[in-house]
């Protein structure tokens, strides 16, 4: 029996954990500068009909960070993408999405987010062929503990689409594709091969669990406890808001 689960789901907890996550995480020094390409962002619920079912799904059943409910991936200062109903889409956070707030995590090895950022170019590339995975969504509120692992997933993707099926993802486990697939690609180790500490991790290290596994909350919760990731701050409308 997991005793740290059930807390979890207790209201006590979930209280603390939604006014901690609102009003009590900050960066450990004020972020400056703007959003770059494979920057994590994950969106604070909006109070939209959608973002209110996701709020309350992962209340219930995971009880952790439920005020997180979307995520994406930056692929410029001022673009996202992101999941949604039509498949992967790009926003502007200076226009269509400037209204809502974003937790900002920043990989520490900046190639890696650079290789992150081109696996969702070459899925958006693949057209309507990126369709949203709707189930994967649900089922990724409940708990995992299945390991990510080495499976060549671009360019699995690339041959399924191209003999004429689609790939689903949800928002969170794109974000989580992008990044496993980056460290699959042995170009994007390549470039810091000479440094000894990436040498010594594996991909694991990054992102435990494969990617239909990340729900918005469990996302927020892992990029906020893991040291390869740095929390940036709150985000809306083009400027850091705390």
């Amino acid at each position: 029996m997991d005793l740290k689960y059930i807390y979890k789901v207790t209201p006590n907890y979930k209280i603390t954990s939604l006014i901690r996550d609102r009003f009590f995480t900050t960066p450990t020094t004020p972020s400056v500068g703007n959003l770059e390409a494979g920057d994590i962002l994950v969106k604070m619920a909006d109070g939209t009909l959608v973002n209110n079912a996701i709020n309350i799904g992962q209340s219930i059943l995971a009880g952790d960070h439920s005020l997180w409910t979307h995520a994406g991936l930056a692929t410029s200062s001022t673009m996202i993408a992101e999941m949604n109903g039509k498949g992967l889409q790009q926003h502007s956070l200076s226009g269509e999405n400037s209204t809502y707030t974003y937790a900002v995590f920043r990989c520490n090895y900046r190639q890696v987010a650079m290789a992150a950022d081109e696996v969702n170019s070459k899925l958006t590339f693949l057209g309507n062929k990126i369709v949203y995975n709707g189930k994967g969504a649900v089922s990724s509120l409940f708990p995992s503990i299945v390991e990510s692992k080495n499976k060549n997933r671009l360019n699995a993707v690339i041959e399924k689409t191209l003999s004429g099926g689609e790939f689903g993802l949800f928002c969170s486990e794109h974000v989580v594709f992008c990044y496993l697939a980056a460290l699959e690609e042995e170009n994007a180790i390549q470039l810091i091969e000479n440094d000894f500490k990436f040498a010594k991790l594996k991909m694991q290290d990054f992102f435990n669990k494969e990617p239909a596994y990340y729900s918005p909350g469990y996302l927020y919760g892992m990029l906020m406890s893991n040291k390869l990731f740095k929390y940036l701050g709150k985000w809306s409308g083009m400027k850091w808001i705390g």
